[in-house]
């Protein structure tokens, strides 16, 4: 899957917790290192839901390295849904997505073509800066998920500023709409960000639930700790 340096030129970490319908699950992480010649985006999600017959730990890990310019290099993604562990690789080679899946110890490779002009995490954030959030605005990419191996076509939607709590803080923040349109699905985020574009509040109402700007010190803070 290849190396970078141990030292990164340029590096971003931004914790937030995640609550679902008003109680505070778990958190989600994200960590943006810069190298001469990659970025990496790691994202990490874990939170624990009632099941029904007991609580489920849920945790997620994606790992992206692109180009500077957001072009795919590889990615793995990781998921834990309680005992089950699914391990998933890809390697852009061309115009094609070399995968490795590993599930419950079987191991599989195949291999898919890329959807052109699809982007993941790198390439998103840069065509994001591009855009701006200038009120008005709208635009659509096609985005690549590595935990299903597909595309969908995000459409984002910049609205106007308002003022929104984050953990008892008022800010004033821009609201932006993503409406993302897969195979077998449509799913809606209201995201609002800062002036810098960073995300300080996000609602997926489809799953009953928000991530919301925090210190790492929150975010690390056992369950039931604080709320």
């Amino acid at each position: 899957m290849g190396a970078w340096p141990v030292h990164a030129q340029e590096m971003d970490q931004q914790f937030m917790a995640v609550f679902v319908q008003g109680k505070r699950v778990g958190y989600f992480k994200n960590l943006r290192r810069v190298f001469a010649d990659s970025v990496v985006t790691t994202e990490l999600m874990t939170f624990s839901v009632d099941a029904g017959e007991g609580t489920v730990d849920k945790l997620s890990v994606d790992e992206v390295v692109e180009t500077p310019e957001g072009q795919l290099l590889h990615f793995r993604h990781e998921r834990v849904r309680g005992p089950i562990l699914v391990r998933i690789a890809g390697t852009l080679n061309g115009p094609k997505l070399q995968v490795s899946l590993v599930r419950e110890g079987q191991k599989q490779e195949h291999e898919l073509d890329w959807p052109e002009g699809a982007r993941m995490a790198e390439a998103r954030r840069l065509l994001a800066k591009e855009q701006g959030l200038t009120e008005g605005t709208q635009y659509t990419f096609m985005q690549f998920f590595s935990d299903g191996l597909v595309a969908g076509e995000v459409m984002v939607s910049i609205g106007g500023e308002e003022e929104v709590e984050v953990l008892g803080t008022k800010m004033k923040l821009t609201k932006t709409t993503e409406v993302i349109s897969l195979q077998d699905k449509t799913l809606e985020y209201t995201v609002y960000r800062d002036a810098s574009a960073r995300a300080m509040k996000i609602i997926a109402p489809t799953m009953f639930m928000e991530l919301v700007n925090c210190s790492e010190a929150y975010a690390m803070t056992p369950l039931g700790g604080i709320e």
